[in-house]
Parts: C-alpha cells; structure tokens; sequence
C-alpha cells in the first residue's frame, strides 16, 4: 500500500511502500531528510544502483534517475540554492545574534530574537551537512549514534523557529492590547523563562528522532526504522510525524497569524490621545519594534503556509510507473502531472527555507536601532568613524538621559531608554 508521509517542514514528503514484512530502502540516495523521496519496498537491499528489477520483469528507476531526464532544473536547484542560503544566512545570522546580545539590545523582544538567530544560525550549519551527506553524496553521518544525534538536533533546531516567533508574537499582542500589563510581560527574565522552556519542550518532542532513525550498515546510510513503519497510516511513525509537523508548521503559523491580526487591529483602535499616552509611557517600541516583529511573524507566515499546503498535495500528484521508458514517461499523464507537481514543489520549499536566512534583512530594512547597534559594531571592530553611530558609552548614557528629561514620568519604573524599550 502506498502511503505519503507528508513532512510540513521546508521539504519533506516520503512516498513509501508499506509492507507486514518490512522495508527496506531501494535507493541509497535520498533527496530530501526526514521526508526524502526515498522508495520503500520488502525487496533485499540493492547495491546502490538507480535501477531495480521489477516482480514482472521490467526495470524500475528510481526517482532520482527520472528527475535527472525529466526534471533537471529541481537536481540543479537542490544543489545550488542551499548555497545561496548560506552565504546570506549563515553571516546573517551570526551578525543578528551579535547584535541582539549587546547590552543596549538585551531587552525582552532582543532576547527572542537572538533565540531565534541562534536557532537559524544552528539549522543552516546543521542542513549544510545535510546537503554534503545526501545530495553531494560525502556520508557524514553514517554511524549508530551520529545518525540518531543528527536526526534530533536536525529537526530540534527547525522546530524551534516558529515557536520562538509564536513566542515574541504573544508577547507583543500582550503588550499592545493589554498596556497595563506591559510592565510585567515585557521582561528580560520572563523572556529567558520563555526561551528555555520552547527549547526543552522542542527537544523531547524531537527526542523520539532517535528512535525513530538508524544506521543501516547494509545500505551504509541513516534511515527511519522499518519497524516503526508497519501499519502504513497507523503506524508510530506516520502518526507522530502527522502529529508534530502540522503542529509547528501549521497551527503555530496559523496562531501567529491570528495574534498578528489582533495586533493590528488594536493598534488601528487607539485614538490619537492613547496613541501620545501609550508612546509617553513606553518610548518608541510600540511603533518601531512592533512594525519590525510584525515583519517578522509575516515572512514567517508567507514562507511556511505555503510550503504546508504544498506537501499536503502529494497524494493528489503521486509518481506514475517507474518501469516506462523516457518516451512513454513523456507521454503518461500521471507522471507529467507528479512532474508539474515537483517542480512547483521544489521551488516552494526553497522559498520556504527563506525564513531561515534572511531575518536579518528584515531587520536591517525595519530596525532603526538594530541598524545604529549594527552600525556601532563594525566601528568598533574596524576601528572607523561611521556617521550615525552612537560614539561613546557616555553618549548613549547622555541620550537616555535627554530622553528623561523630555518626556514625563508617568509612573515609577517606566524608564526610558534611547531604544524605546520596556524596563527589565
């Protein structure tokens, strides 16, 4: 019986043949983790070639040897576009998280953010190994242990993205529709409780990965068990994929979404009096920061709906008989259709890989404190005068206290920094 496990995640769907006596894999080479096009079937393990006999005789291909024929351009996109990806996300990254964790940052919003720059960072350094091990073909990870080890943090470093977005984005419905309570939701110390807790909860969740993934030395490569493949659709495997893929990839952006929605329509409320009173108390960060996570949770919504509707639609555009030749494959309807669908899907989970990479672009274009901070950091570490940039210690301490002087105090403990930030 043919069953696709549909990972929502930025590429996963797994085509699998379930069988009571086992699988085991037809094709070493998977094309994508923890939902690769990978072909299961109860026959012994092959030698690692592209083709298998078929019971009838025929020759059956493996997917991989038909996209190479009939669908180039998605070979060329997987090994070509994660660099991309790199180069742009990985020093992203890094310089969001460098920047997120001065001192002048460390607010409760700065505290996500460098989460989840850290989470990112962590996710694109864990899928380059990804790509050398199944796509270049250089086995990484082809032993008991690394295999399992790789399979949790892999999946633990994806999972925790969209909660450290869910996160900063209840916060900040919380702290616009619920301005009393600013005071107490906005801190650094409930942020850092925040933190850990997605983490630890994200980990034992994704604990199960290395159980559920193992080195099989006969096909010398790391694959799912087939023993928890068994019952097809009820089985351990398909279940708790189903189970924890359209958690994190479609109702924590759909929540995101909602709170999102909240957001904006509190802020459309406020007339122009609580609108002064509401910037009085609480600086800038109702207008600056706000709009700038709002960037944010967006792209992260953009970027992941679509790659959940698409993967959901692979039982519509299933792979047609692998045993037709090149001009019969040309002719077949259904294979055409699963070809039209790949080619879609494949330039959709790359879009949806987007939301790892390129966060710290949002925040250069949206963040006029992230770009002073950024600004400041190279200054410092080349050692040049830049316009624009805070100077001095003494001049940032100078423009926290202007802002004092200008604006009231309302209350005790509503200081003012020059980033606008709520007391921590």
């Amino acid at each position: 019986m043919d069953v696709a496990y549909n990972f929502t995640g930025w590429n996963m769907s797994l085509p699998v043949n379930v069988s009571e006596a086992g699988m085991v894999p037809i094709d070493n080479r998977t094309d994508d983790f923890f939902g690769s096009n990978q072909t299961w079937s109860i026959n012994n393990v092959t030698n690692g070639s592209d083709i298998t006999p078929d019971p009838n005789g025929s020759v059956s291909r493996s997917e991989i040897d038909i996209y190479q024929v009939h669908l180039p351009l998605k070979i060329t996109l997987e090994q070509w576009v994660p660099i991309v990806y790199y180069i742009f996300g990985l020093s992203g990254n890094f310089l969001a998280f460098i920047v997120w964790i001065q001192r002048r940052m460390q607010h409760s919003s700065g505290c996500y953010l460098a989460a989840l720059a850290l989470s990112d960072l962590c996710f694109l350094l864990l899928h380059m190994l990804y790509e050398i091990h199944y796509i270049w073909g250089h086995k990484v990870f082809n032993a008991n242990g690394a295999c399992q080890i790789f399979a949790i943090v892999f999946m633990w470093t994806q999972h925790m993205s969209p909660m450290f977005v869910l996160a900063f984005t209840i916060e900040r419905y919380l702290a616009v529709c619920h301005p009393f309570k600013r005071d107490k939701i906005c801190t650094k110390s409930l942020a850092i409780k925040v933190i850990v807790s997605i983490t630890v909860v994200c980990l034992l969740i994704d604990g199960m990965q290395g159980y559920f993934w193992t080195y099989v030395s006969k096909a010398d490569d790391c694959d799912v068990r087939g023993e928890t493949l068994i019952g097809g659709v009820g089985s351990v495997w398909s279940v708790w994929s189903w189970v924890t893929e359209i958690l994190i990839f479609a109702v924590v952006p759909l929540l995101v979404l909602i709170f999102n929605i909240l957001v904006i329509h509190e802020a459309r409320k406020l007339s122009e009096n609580e609108k002064i009173q509401l910037q009085s108390r609480k600086g800038r960060r109702t207008s600056t920061t706000t709009f700038m996570l709002l960037a944010v949770s967006f792209f992260l919504i953009f970027t992941t709906l679509p790659v959940t509707i698409v993967y959901n639609l692979y039982a519509v555009f299933q792979q047609g008989d692998p045993t037709l030749s090149d001009e019969e494959i040309h002719l077949d309807q259904k294979w055409q259709a699963h070809l039209k669908y790949t080619a879609i899907k494949t330039l959709v989970q790359y879009f949806g890989m987007a939301h790892y990479a390129c966060n710290f672009y949002i925040y250069c274009i949206t963040g006029k404190m992230f770009r002073k901070e950024l600004v400041l950091i190279f200054k410092r570490v080349f050692r040049i005068q830049i316009p624009g940039a805070w100077e001095t210690q003494s001049q940032y301490e100078h423009e926290k206290v202007k802002l004092k002087t200008l604006i009231p105090q309302q209350s005790k403990g509503n200081d003012i920094t020059p980033n606008g930030q709520c007391p921590n």
